[in-house]
């Protein structure tokens, strides 16, 4: 062998060595991967425990021949064995072994932060606990992580905590304590004692969600659990729950009524003794949102609907949680809602509460005003920062300048845009007010004179409202009755206000206004406009519809002040929350009951409230107060808010590049400028107090699908809805030594993310969608994007579920139909659509959660709805018939999916997922018959509720399910059911794809991304292969994948990057034996009947799996003889089986790269050169050298 050759094997032999070792089995390291116990073909499950571990054997050590052997008969072998003793009876085959996952992420997004945990002798060390994910550890300050909570009956995590006097002690409260409408549910408390190698359930399973976990900071048997109970119904089990033996047993300490739970406590820093505790009444009922009549006054769209209660409050324990006593003086003494606590840690005498009450956003409305400053300003510190002044306005001819800190004016303070408006409104054109200013930290006093204004202040409505929106010269506020978007050229409309002068002026949804008064369109130019119109004033619109672009004029009219019946609430912000720094003369008299932020200075006895901010109540409701300084104080929401003056003002603070919606700060006690952030998006960590933030998306994959799809490419791509993170696409696996990073995903749009469709005629066609039904088709090579969203007709108002479903027609891609409370179908991509159905609902508030079209007929298609409707049309939607009354349920229950049999026409199967009744059994039925009859196919499923039933797209006796907790399949058609979980964690699963170019199954989970399973073996389980005293399964096809030589994979965890996994090279041989056998092997045939490898084997009763790294062994090299491994050719080869003499045989096909040109792979009539290794147990281990994988 010449010196080139040699030097391009070895660099072969290294790339192969370092990417993707072959001869091993069809699973993760043994860490990912615990032995579990074996069962039989059809066993029971529970969702505690995984099911197997594989019983593979490596090829490593194989036997090998240059020329084919004979072939052993069962005459010969009849004739030569010598007698044996009875048969022993045949063993049930575990088949779970075949089954093996790997995850492919994405990270780049992360998912739902609910708590952090940091041990205070070692901050270098924390847990990181997500909503639906499981929990994760650093122990080097976040380098790297590890998940330390995947094999638990439930990964949804509401609090974790560390012991203070011994970090080994670890509690995981399970069951998220945010009650969004996507929440998951838990099963009670969890304990470590080892640093979370491993968890010890301690009871309180009935108590679903934790808000909060305490632990005596000398004392470790001694905890307090603050629990928020059942979210969906009522149930005693909540409340504070006390143990002082380690959890072996607990006391109720603390119990108000049924739907009364703790959502926080903090305990005294100086004396654990001394605790506060926070009481929430609320509960959901069985919707995601308010689609239909509008929410009750005052209940967010998305939040629960019991929201506010008087069983809600703010409880103090002196005597260590044993007893409680309520506080009220200076608390709002109407209903309240959630409640966010915080100690002062250098003033533990100071504590902060954060209170939402049902009267939030309440007081006397400020009146538009003509009245105008003539500054832009921030909220600052100290005053009003000036950002930049109109020439020749009032405040310029007074000598007013950018920079400057306006801190009074007309010796009223100014430490608000609210403050100064209002200061603003009380005068009259031409008064003259003192100005007092801060420049250059000298205080100056300068006199305006105030003018009116011709437009609002360039900062917007809500930035710099330097008297544009006092209340001076009174006058209405006007409207035109839109709700819109910005979108390139101008302002899409998504909604017309019934009765509005956009509704009388047929304006249209999806209609683009494109110019206003002549001017281009944007949401802040129409903002202009409308302020500076009156009541009966005529604006001149522009728009695009279609093709087409009218003139439109239109007559304003007077903005109703608020909606018949319901409270106004002017100081409101968005999702029912309340805004900051409006001051308590601006609320009135009752300005502390409508909640906000509030300080008490005697350790709870007495409050007062000292802010009005509250984000988003019953999402957030956490504020922090810096260990070093008790005059910073940070409220999280959906920005991260911050106050340096002990909560006078507050400010959106520190959130450049950082994810929305904040969950959990952790404040280093010995550096206020580093700071750990939980968000929807995430853990992000700042040092330098929020000035840059670092985004740890190399901590792993927690991110929460609810759809996914694929193409049919090869390798195919994953496409795929988040919530709170957008539609995303990515790669089912690399062309290279390392699986999908962060790089490799791209996102199709933002919003949060559903149902993904992929035209399998035309696969850079992509459709995706976010919340309530808007959806948007885009060609990813192209880059062409349209929305193709349903607008309201003018008399009717549609129901968009918060996961709207749409599908693509299996016969027709260009076919797509969507579900709103009625079904609209286009037969051109979206572009045009037409109403196919009546109202389906069983309520106004319902809408449609499931679709399918049936694969055999595409004139026959299911609907089914959140409020429990299914519904089927056998004629293309002329006709529909409502078949729920058939359905053996105990009640309505919402429909999670539906799945049209490929394989019989009037068969389909029906998933509810009851949970959102207060239910959390599974139900799955299948109907034969078009819906006249039907069967339940869940009696041997475990309690967790059912998002999906899927049909195998090849083997009609295959199904899978996904539930809250896990993966279940069924060979029988869902007689019987396997927990499939094997190395998946435990997780929510919501959604399945299978591609036609790949033997895998790729499941969507909400909590732990995108995870792939081969299901070449699966697809054969039959009962006449488990039975057979042997049996050898057809392998897939394998590709052999040229994989570029590189230096280093990547997978250090010094190299902060997530990795996914490729799938390990070949194909898998798998051979199941039911009686133990003498002999048996297992080897690799070429065509002209050469054998070209062989591979060791087990004789034992089971399932067996061997996975081929696609080379063969070649001629005797060296000294000594001695055979290495060496690359084969594409073609046909055979798996051939023989078990005690009996031979069986199946065909295997290796694929050539379809991404290189043909002359590229080496010929099956090539001798190529082959390598010796000197180190022959490595040999042994890796299975040599390869070039193409």
């Amino acid at each position: 062998m010449n010196a080139a050759i040699r030097y391009r094997w070895a660099t072969l032999l290294l790339m192969a060595l370092i990417a993707l070792p072959a001869g091993i089995i069809a699973q993760d390291s043994p860490k990912a991967q615990p032995k579990t116990k074996p069962s039989p073909a059809t066993p029971k499950s529970s969702p505690n425990e995984p099911k197997s571990e594989s019983k593979s054997k490596s090829d490593a050590g194989e036997k090998s021949s240059p020329k084919s052997e004979p072939k052993a008969t069962p005459k010969d072998t009849a004739k030569d064995a010598p007698k044996s003793a009875p048969a022993k009876p045949p063993v049930a085959i575990d088949w779970t072994p075949a089954v093996a996952w790997r995850s492919i992420g994405p990270a780049n997004m992360s998912g739902r932060i609910t708590a952090l945990a940091v041990v205070e002798s070692n901050p270098s060390t924390y847990y990181v606990a997500s909503a639906s994910g499981g929990l994760l550890k650093t122990t080097n300050n976040g380098t790297s992580y590890s998940f330390h909570f995947d094999k638990q009956s439930t990964v949804s995590i509401g609090d974790v905590a560390v012991a203070p006097s011994n970090p080994d002690i670890v509690w995981v409260g399970t069951g998220e304590a945010n009650p969004r409408n996507s929440v998951s549910y838990g099963d009670g408390v969890y304990k470590s004692t080892d640093g979370a190698k491993s968890f010890q359930r301690m009871g309180l399973e009935k108590t679903y969600q934790t808000g909060k976990i305490l632990i005596h900071p000398k004392n470790p048997d001694v905890v307090l659990v603050g629990s928020i109970g059942r979210l969906y119904g009522l149930n005693k089990e909540r409340g504070v729950y006390r143990t002082t033996d380690g959890g072996k047993s607990w006391e109720q300490t603390l119990f108000v009524n049924e739907r009364t739970g703790v959502i926080d406590m903090v305990m005294n820093p100086e004396d654990p003794n001394t605790i506060l505790a926070a009481t929430w009444e609320h509960m959901r009922d069985e919707f995601d949102s308010y689609v239909g009549p509008p929410a009750p006054d005052g209940i967010e769209e998305y939040g629960p609907a019991i929201t506010y209660g008087p069983g809600s409050g703010i409880w103090k324990s002196t005597d260590g949680g044993k007893t409680w006593n309520k506080l009220t003086k200076g608390l709002p003494t109407v209903n309240m809602g959630r409640i966010g606590l915080t100690y002062s840690p250098k003033n533990p005498k100071q504590v902060f509460a954060i209170i939402s009450t049902e009267k939030f956003g309440t007081g006397p409305a400020q009146r538009p005003s003509r009245l105008l400053l003539g500054v832009r300003t921030e909220e600052d510190d100290k005053g009003l920062k000036i950002v930049e002044v109109t020439a020749n306005g009032p405040a310029d001819k007074a000598g007013i300048k950018a920079d400057d800190i306006l801190t009074s004016l007309d010796k009223l303070p100014t430490m608000s845009n609210l403050e100064l408006a209002d200061i603003i409104s009380k005068h009259k054109e031409g008064d003259v007010v003192p100005a007092v200013i801060l420049r250059d930290g000298k205080s100056q006093t300068l006199p305006v004179k105030l003018l009116p204004a011709t437009a609002p202040p360039a900062g917007g409505p809500r930035g710099g409202q330097g008297g544009g929106q006092g209340a001076g010269a009174a006058r209405d506020r006007v409207q035109l009755g839109i709700y819109g978007e910005d979108v390139t050229d101008g302002i899409r409309i998504e909604e017309i206000v019934s009765d509005s002068p956009a509704q009388q002026a047929k304006l249209a949804i999806n209609d683009v206004i494109l110019m206003i008064d002549d001017a281009p369109a944007n949401m802040r130019a129409l903002s202009r406009v409308l302020f500076e119109k009156s009541v009966g004033d005529t604006v001149k619109l522009k728009i695009q519809r279609g093709d087409k672009k009218l003139d439109v004029p239109v007559k304003l009219a007077k903005a109703p002040d608020t909606q018949a019946g319901r409270i106004p609430r002017p100081y409101a912000s968005t999702l029912s929350g309340q805004r900051e720094n409006v001051p308590d003369r601006l609320q009135g008299a009752d300005a502390f009951q409508t909640g906000g932020i509030y300080r008490s200075d005697d350790g709870g006895t007495t409050w007062t409230r000292i802010n009005s901010l509250n984000p988003r109540p019953m999402y957030f409701s956490v504020l922090r107060v810096d260990p070093n300084d008790d005059q910073t104080i940070y409220v999280l929401g959906v920005n991260l808010y911050r106050s340096t003056n002990g909560g006078r003002t507050f400010r959106a603070y520190g959130n450049s590049g950082v994810h929305a919606d904040h969950h959990a700060l952790w404040i280093d006690p010995k550096n206020s400028k580093h700071l750990r952030l939980g968000t929807d998006g995430g853990l992000y960590v700042t040092y330098d107090q929020g000035q840059v933030w670092d985004h740890h998306t190399h901590m792993g994959s927690i991110c929460q699908f609810y759809h996914v799809d694929v193409d049919d490419r090869k390798p195919y791509m994953v496409y795929g809805g988040l919530q709170d993170n957008g539609s995303w696409g990515g790669p089912s696996r690399t062309i290279s030594a390392m699986g999908p990073t962060n790089a490799d995903w791209g996102t199709i749009r933002g919003g949060d993310g559903f149902v993904c469709r992929v035209d399998r005629i035309e696969p850079d066609v992509v459709y995706s969608e976010s919340q309530n039904g808007r959806i948007g088709r885009r060609n990813l090579k192209t880059g062409e994007a349209a929305s193709i969203s349903i607008g309201n007709e003018a008399t009717s108002r549609y129901r968009w579920n918060w996961n709207t479903p749409f599908i693509l027609s299996p016969s027709n891609p260009r076919v797509i139909s969507i579900g709103a409370q009625y079904v609209f179908r286009s037969t051109n991509r979206g572009d045009r659509w037409k109403r196919i159905s009546p109202e389906l609902t069983r309520t106004n508030r319902g809408s449609m959660t499931a679709l399918a079209e049936s694969p055999l007929n595409s004139e026959v298609m299911w609907a089914g709805t959140d409020d429990g409707f299914v519904w089927i049309t056998r004629d293309n939607g002329q006709t529909w018939t409502n078949v729920t009354a058939k359905i053996p349920l105990p009640g309505p229950r919402w429909v999670a999916t539906i799945e049209a049999s490929r394989y019989a026409p009037g068969r389909a199967y029906v998933t509810f997922d009851a949970h959102r009744s207060n239910d959390d059994q599974p139900y799955l039925f299948v109907t034969e018959d078009f819906g006249a009859t039907w069967k339940p196919l869940h009696s041997k499923l475990p309690v967790g509720s059912t998002r999906v039933l899927r049909e195998d797209i090849r083997n009609p006796d295959l199904l899978y399910v996904g539930t809250e907790f896990a993966v279940y399949a069924s060979i029988d058609r869902g007689e019987n059911w396997v927990k499939l979980n094997t190395n998946l964690p435990t997780v929510a699963v919501h959604e399945f794809a299978q591609p036609t170019s790949a033997e895998e199954l790729v499941a969507a989970t909400h909590g732990r991304g995108i995870w792939i399973a081969d299901i070449s073996v699966l697809r054969q389980m039959k009962a006449a292969n488990l039975q057979a005293a042997s049996k050898l399964y057809a392998p897939a096809a394998a590709t052999m994948w040229r994989v570029p030589a590189i230096k280093g994979s990547g997978r250090s965890p010094s190299n902060r990057i997530f990795e996914g996994q490729n799938p390990e090279r070949g194909t898998i041989l798998a051979y199941s034996l039911t009686q133990p056998a003498e002999k048996v092997t297992l080897a690799i045939v070429d065509a002209s009947g050469r054998r070209v490898r062989e591979f060791k084997t087990e004789t034992k009763p089971g399932m067996h799996i061997v996975r081929w790294d696609m080379l063969g062994a070649g001629a005797p090299q060296g000294r000594g003889g001695r055979v290495f491994l060496q690359s084969l050719a594409a073609g046909t080869y055979r798996v051939t089986l023989t078990v005690d003499g009996v031979e069986q045989t199946q065909p295997v096909v290796l694929e050539a790269d379809p991404t290189i040109p043909e002359f590229k792979l080496l010929s099956q009539d090539s001798n190529a050169d082959a390598m010796e290794d000197s180190d022959e147990e490595e040999e042994e281990e890796r299975g040599g050298g390869a070039v193409d994988h």
